[in-house]
């Protein structure tokens, strides 16, 4: 990830080991701008003369390959060397081919953002981590009060920016100083502007790593990714919503881990990934600039935030029906809500703080088939637009919806179905028959007040692992129907549930 340190650690390792009695050092700054620059022969010309303390090799023709004579005079020397910066295994080769003969005791250090090049050559490989909440306040008061230590900021302020950098040296640095000498009333209007509109500084460093992606694919899966989902999400879930069977999301995803664009925890079991907030916005911010620039474009990110949205929007019937490729549409009140603070903004809503969305006519009976990620918080109608064919459907959230039925029609089949939310749709009375859903893993009926009866089928869904009816308070006849293979239950209301 850019900014994240490592330049600064291969800096300060190179300052305390050039005192270790090495007969030649050399620290190559930003390999990546200056073979784009000056190309590999001026590069490793410039590390060799360094090294030998040879100026004359500046001025020799030097072949791609290293001539035995220099290579002789490697062999007999301790060195250290830092390349910083190399984002190509092209680049790499062409610096330290044969310098696998060095003399014993002999260093290079390498650093990337791109964890392939370091696998090829890299005896050891070293993980440069964010700061932790201490270390990041120590850092950002570093540059935000300088010696200015008596200067009175609200704790809560200091740690708003600091859990906006999340963990990130550059954003801190670059943050403390922007707001150092600037009064309290200046910080809170510059977090806020912070939330909207990402730092240049610190995203222009960013979106370096962006730029690199050598492949439109693996882009846009960077960018669905950045625009679809929230802290922590599971790969399986999104190879699932991003495959459309043409593409190779799993590879995809594995090219932005090692490009540290997307974090793993690499558990085979859970198997979760998430990305960094400031990569997020990088990511979002490249899809308004796109929307901006071209009318033909793939998505549409919006460029108010909810708090932004004053009045009423008013959809038109046929808001989608020209949308024949949609595969994912996401109205949502905020994001990275917790359901706490989504149970906020639904009983806000309850009491008449009405969501600003609606549908005043309804909806067009067409909704794109190819829809593989629908989630729309307080959902107007009271069911899916009639002619909707879920055949695609892989996740389905309408949390604080005011559905009644999902369907009003018989369904076809679920094939690809795997989460289904509902949670505080207090009118929803039931679900439909769910035979073919057989990946069907998750169903949150929390708050669901209305809700009386659980579909016959369930004990047919062998992979659902997830089932939450807490604030059910009407439903019956459960436990008798419920499904031998679900693992983890939340159930509420239990002494109203008749057979249990």
């Amino acid at each position: 990830m850019g900014g994240i340190g490592k330049t600064t650690l291969a800096s300060a390792v190179y300052q305390r080991l050039s005192y270790c009695h090495f007969e030649g050092r050399y620290f190559v700054w930003n390999v990546r701008e200056e073979y784009a620059r000056h190309g590999p022969n001026h590069l490793r010309k410039k590390l060799l003369s360094e090294l030998l303390n040879d100026e004359a090799i500046l001025r020799m023709d030097t072949p791609f390959v290293i001539s035995p004579f220099i290579l002789d005079r490697l062999k007999r020397k301790k060195v250290l060397a830092v390349l910083d910066d190399v984002d190509n295994s092209i680049h790499l080769d062409a610096l330290v081919e044969g310098y696998n003969q060095l003399a014993s005791g002999s260093r290079i250090i390498v650093t990337s953002r791109n964890k392939q090049v370091l696998k090829k050559v890299a005896d050891d490989i070293y993980k440069v981590e964010r700061l932790n909440q201490n270390e990041s306040l120590e850092l950002f008061h570093l540059h935000a009060f300088r010696k200015n230590i008596s200067q009175a900021i609200d704790d809560e302020m200091m740690l708003g920016v600091t859990s906006y950098a999340n963990g990130n040296p550059l954003a801190l640095k670059v943050l403390g100083s922007f707001l150092c000498s600037r009064i309290e009333k200046d910080w809170e209007s510059a977090l806020k502007t912070l939330k909207r509109i990402p730092n240049p500084e610190i995203q222009d460093v960013l979106r370096i790593s962006y730029e690199g992606l050598d492949d439109q694919g693996i882009k846009d899966t960077f960018l669905d990714i950045a625009c679809l989902f929230n802290s922590t999400f599971s790969r399986d879930i999104a190879v699932s919503i991003l495959d459309d069977g043409n593409s190779f999301v799993n590879i995809e995803i594995s090219v932005l881990i090692d490009k540290s664009l997307i974090e793993s925890n690499e558990d085979p079991v859970d198997n979760l990934l998430w990305m960094h907030d400031l990569i997020r916005q990088m990511g979002r911010a490249i899809v308004r600039d796109e929307h901006i620039q071209s009318s033909n474009c793939s998505r549409l990110e919006p460029q108010q935030s909810k708090s932004e949205i004053k009045e009423n929007v008013n959809l038109c019937r046929g808001a989608f029906s020209n949308m024949h490729n949609l595969q994912i549409l996401k109205i949502y009140c905020c994001d990275d809500i917790s359901i706490s603070e989504f149970v906020k903004v639904y009983t806000d809503n309850i009491a008449g703080h009405e969501f600003k969305l609606s549908t005043p006519k309804g909806l067009d009976p067409y909704l794109s088939d190819k829809l593989r990620y629908f989630q729309w918080d307080f959902y107007p109608l009271n069911s899916l637009p009639s002619k909707f064919n879920p055949q695609n459907l892989v996740q389905l959230v309408l949390r604080g919806s005011r559905v009644e039925k999902l369907w009003n029609y018989k369904v076809q089949p679920l094939p690809l179905l795997r989460m289904i939310d509902l949670s505080y749709s207090k009118f929803l009375t039931q679900l439909p028959d769910l035979p073919q859903a057989r990946k069907l893993e998750s169903i949150n009926l929390e708050g669901c007040t209305s809700f009386v009866q659980v579909f016959s089928s369930l004990q047919n869904l062998d992979k659902l692992t997830y089932l939450n009816l807490n604030g059910c308070s009407k439903l019956r006849d459960f436990f008798r129907k419920a499904s031998k293979s679900t693992g983890y239950m939340e159930v509420a209301a239990l002494e109203e549930l008749k057979k249990f």
